[in-house]
């Protein structure tokens, strides 16, 4: 992969995090209680919308030749200096379910961007069939 993607990729995607994670939140329903992992009405929505967040900073970390132990402390400790700041934005609820589902987003990334070519450009059946099983997994 082309060596300036990596550099230019890397900040836009933690400025996008950023901005997504510390404007100031509408009025939202009772927040989950901080330590819950699982509360909540869409307990599965902002998981799978904290882990997207989070999963282009760990291909970017990753395609840059950082180790994924690295690129997974430094996600987490990104995240706690995100919700840690939450608590003093108006509208935001800091939650360690969000740093869970943070971590896991850059360390998806990073062993996204670390897997063998094999799964990163499969063969045509295999395509096919991770087509069919993430369009199950999807509707389930």
């Amino acid at each position: 992969m082309r060596t300036w993607v990596p550099r230019l990729g890397t900040p836009f995607a933690a400025l996008a995090l950023l901005v997504v994670t510390l404007m100031p939140g509408g009025d939202r329903d009772a927040a989950a209680p901080l330590w819950c992992l699982l509360c909540g009405d869409r307990v599965a929505a902002d998981a799978i919308r904290n882990i997207l967040l989070f999963l282009p900073l760990g291909v970017m970390l990753r395609l840059r030749g950082w180790p994924t132990s690295r690129v997974i402390r430094s996600a987490a400790l990104l995240s706690l200096g995100i919700e840690l700041t939450q608590f003093f934005i108006p509208g935001r609820d800091p939650s360690i379910a969000d740093l869970t589902a943070n971590t896991l987003g850059a360390a998806r990334g990073a062993l996204a961007a670390g897997a063998p070519m094999a799964w990163r450009v499969p063969t045509p059946r295999r395509a096919a069939g991770l087509a069919i099983f993430y369009c199950v997994l999807a509707l389930a």
